[in-house]
């Protein structure tokens, strides 16, 4: 039993020893100068103060980014990125208001610094579908009683401006690029509930729940379904 446990010893030191004796390596991301398109829906990109993953990791176990920017100080991006020797890095940077992506990989063959002097961030007018479901329900303590009433809609967005870019266009240290764009299309669906919250229905609901009121409903559930497109583009440094 002892002779096991001294090999297992062993065993884990080496296998510690080959994960920190890995080598990591460093890259720098500077944008000097974020601008954005006079249309862009910003709260989609930033969480009330700091911008959300505007560089995105292709390997997230074996990348690493330290830093951000902070909206209204800093209008730029300096990022720190660590990464594996030998690994390929591929990182993708957000170019619109839905999150489309320009994909630059095996920047592991780039200098140190990589230099973009502007990013624009654009306003994505392609057409999404919409379906939304609403339902009414009854609820006597925390057990339905039954289904009131539900209603569907479906609809799509920018149906009479919809506009589809063919390419996007930087600079990246000092190289001039165009990375032609393809469209893909992701299923996004959210689910919410709550109490109605009209004018004075709230106290009626609360006695309902205790039995001293009878309505027709007193909470209500949503679903949004939306099939979404989104640009990719590709290029290999």
């Amino acid at each position: 039993m002892a002779y096991f446990i001294r090999f297992f010893l062993l065993i884990m030191v080496f296998v510690v020893q080959q994960c920190y004796g890995q080598d990591t390596l460093v890259k720098y991301f500077v944008v000097d100068t974020i601008l954005f398109n006079k249309d862009i829906i910003r709260n989609k990109l930033f969480d009330g103060k700091y911008f959300m993953y505007l560089l995105v990791k292709e390997n997230e176990e074996k990348v690493f980014f330290e830093g951000n920017f902070y909206i209204e100080t800093y209008p730029n991006l300096e990022t720190k990125i660590r990464y594996l020797k030998g690994d390929s890095l591929n990182v993708g940077i957000i170019m619109d208001d839905k999150r489309s992506i320009i994909w630059l990989n095996h920047i592991e063959y780039l200098p140190d610094t990589i230099h973009i002097p502007k990013w624009d961030l654009i306003h994505n007018q392609l057409q999404d579908s919409v379906k939304t479901w609403v339902g009414y329900y009854h609820y006597i303590g925390d057990s339905m009683v039954a289904l009131y009433k539900q209603k569907s809609r479906e609809y799509v967005t920018n149906k009479k401006s919809e506009t589809q870019l063919k390419s996007y266009s930087f600079i990246l240290n000092n190289v001039s690029y165009q990375v032609q764009l393809t469209t893909e299309v992701e299923n996004l669906v959210t689910w919410y509930h709550g109490y109605p919250s009209r004018k004075g229905e709230e106290r009626r609901y609360k006695k309902e729940i205790r039995g001293r009121k009878n309505v027709k409903y007193n909470r209500f559930a949503v679903s949004v379904h939306k099939k979404q497109k989104v640009y990719i583009g590709r290029i290999s440094l």
